[in-house]
């Protein structure tokens, strides 16, 4: 996790800032990109004891897109593929 500073009333407070990275195929656009993630999001950290987003989601819509999660210092890494690809 790292942290931001914001300013209120002339007063400096350090926040706590979490980040989100988004990698997809080229071949998918990114509005149906991001609808996958707000649907693996949504569902809440259901893997590895609730640290997790998830391993791995599958969807039937279009081609079978999957999207693989990776936790690295508080970074949630989403990985969209299409088809059964996933690393």
């Amino acid at each position: 996790m790292s942290t931001g500073t914001t300013v209120t009333s002339g007063q400096t407070k350090e926040i706590a800032m979490s980040r989100l990275i988004i990698n997809y195929d080229s071949s998918i656009e990114t509005e149906r990109a991001l609808q996958i993630v707000v649907a693996v999001v949504c569902q809440g950290r259901v893997s590895n004891n609730g640290r997790q987003f998830c391993y791995v989601t599958t969807f039937k819509k279009g081609k079978g897109m999957c999207v693989s999660d990776l936790t690295r210092k508080g970074t949630d890494v989403l990985t969209i593929t299409q088809g059964d690809r996933h690393e």
